[in-house]
């Protein structure tokens, strides 16, 4: 688990374990409303493949599909 730092407006989140996330389109509502300093946890997608994830916050019950950014 890590700590969300940033969540930008262009669909970028910052974790506190300096990875970084592009969320993919149709999905940056959700984690525009998600707080810094919230518990995210990453997890392979179990849908999408390799070079996938799942961010989830647990707290707000809400999670999104992402790429790692380059």
């Amino acid at each position: 688990m890590a700590l969300l730092k940033i969540a930008s407006t262009d669909g970028i989140i910052e974790l506190s374990d300096g990875t970084r996330w592009r969320i993919l389109p149709g999905q940056g509502s959700v984690s525009g409303r998600w707080l810094e300093g919230t518990d995210i946890t990453v997890a392979p997608h179990p849908e999408r493949g390799e070079g996938h994830a799942h961010l989830d916050n647990i707290s707000a019950g809400e999670g999104v599909d992402a790429i790692p950014e380059a």
